[in-house]
């Protein structure tokens, strides 16, 4: 009986001793572990700024090409205004000058009509 409580507790020293190193085992990868995981955590925090500051900068130039091309659109729409204007000037000489050809030959054919009718 005292060899078998011998060879137990022999054994029970040999478990404590195995378990002992699984243990350290297991802390130390789960320190491996967790160091590579803030590791990382730290490229994710990284990264998260990076795209943030991508996102800001791509934000600005929308905003910059939209100011742009609102500015455009004003400057064509103030070109497209002069140009109307001007041509409808052109048109209203051109008009002025046809009545002032037609008065013109409305007053000489009122003459002429004059010196027939003072004919007859």
């Amino acid at each position: 009986k005292k060899r078998a409580m011998s060879e137990l507790a022999a054994a029970l020293e040999k478990v404590k001793g195995t378990s002992g190193n699984i243990l350290s085992e297991m802390s130390t990868k789960l320190e491996r572990v967790e160091k590579e995981n803030n590791d990382l955590q730290e490229e994710v925090d990284i990264y998260r700024v990076e795209v943030e500051n991508e996102k800001k900068r791509a934000m600005s130039e929308i905003e910059m090409v939209r100011r742009r091309g609102e500015e455009l659109r004003q400057k064509m729409q103030h070109d497209a205004d002069l140009r109307f204007e001007e041509v409808r000037k052109e048109e209203e000489k051109k008009r002025e000058m046809m009545v002032g050809k037609m008065e013109g030959e409305l007053e000489r054919s009122h003459q002429q009509f004059k010196m027939e009718v003072e004919q007859l």
